[in-house]
């Protein structure tokens, strides 16, 4: 996934480059946004983090010091070339995580302590990003200053909400001004959370199994030891609540993971050269 990732980040910055592929630009303020390529700034950002995350998991055990130092590189090219706020937050974020593992590496109680403070992490930032969205949070002084750093993702959501309520199965949705003229409706809509696009395009089904196997996945990798993968799985936790992307595998390659529920005993082998090899256990 990683060879991958990186082969298609370079055919495509390379295609810019050479004109065959638009520069797609975007403003913050005085700031120029570029997407050297792809569809959107912030598909470039995510892409850039999806490559960040794989590279830690392969190889932070083994050169600790180069992955931080390469993280460092990738988020100021996020920053300054796509200024994507989130997987460069992020980035940050898993920087200072990394150096906290590096210190207490040897005191296994403590990680084991980290990775459950992640884990209700990560159920409390799916649930709340729900009722924060279900709700309108713009009548709540506090929550609408939230809602207002995050760029009014939760009032965006909550009008979507309001539109098309919630199914047990899921529904067609309509939320580019392309798809809602083609309808005959007006307007466009904002819907940069993960959650409820899980609930409200997908159903309360589908989301219900997304939430339990992405939480089960992260028990799993606690109780095996895989603390990289506990921590990437968090990361995302955060990244659903203000993009749309956390559930595709194409911007969450982790998300492999989550197999171990439909295989049972699963393990992950030694780490050798680039890639990881996945061994599978059956019982007889």
């Amino acid at each position: 996934a990683l060879k991958i990732s990186l082969f298609m980040l370079g055919i495509t910055l390379l295609s810019c480059s050479l004109g065959i592929i638009p520069d797609y630009t975007m403003y913050r303020g005085n700031i120029v946004r570029h997407s050297w390529g792809f569809g959107h700034v912030n598909t470039l950002g995510m892409h850039m983090f999806n490559i960040i995350v794989c590279m830690t998991y392969l190889y932070f055990i083994k050169s600790k010091n180069k992955i931080i130092f390469f993280i460092i590189l990738a988020s100021g090219f996020i920053y300054y070339v796509t200024n994507s706020l989130t997987p460069f937050i992020l980035s940050i974020l898993l920087i200072i995580i990394l150096i906290f593992y590096r210190f207490y590496e040897k005191k296994g109680q403590v990680l084991k302590w980290l990775q459950i403070c992640m884990i209700f992490s990560a159920i409390a930032f799916n649930l709340l990003s729900v009722i924060f969205c279900v709700f309108d949070v713009s009548r709540i002084n506090f929550l609408s200053k939230i809602n207002s750093i995050l760029s009014s993702r939760f009032t965006l959501s909550h009008k979507v909400f309001n539109e098309y309520g919630i199914s047990f199965f899921g529904q067609q949705i309509y939320i580019s001004s392309e798809e809602r003229r083609a309808m005959g409706l007006g307007g466009f809509h904002f819907l940069d959370n993960t959650y409820m696009i899980l609930l409200i395009r997908f159903g309360v089904v589908l989301y219900l199994i997304f939430s339990v196997a992405y939480i089960y996945g992260m028990i799993i990798a606690m109780k095996k030891n895989h603390i990289m993968i506990t921590i990437i799985l968090f990361l995302f936790s955060i990244y659903g609540v203000m993009e749309p992307s956390m559930y595709r595998l194409s911007y969450n390659t982790i998300l492999l993971f989550l197999g171990n529920i439909l295989y049972g005993n699963f393990q992950i082998g030694k780490i050798k050269k680039d890639s990881v090899k996945l061994v599978l256990k059956y019982k007889r």
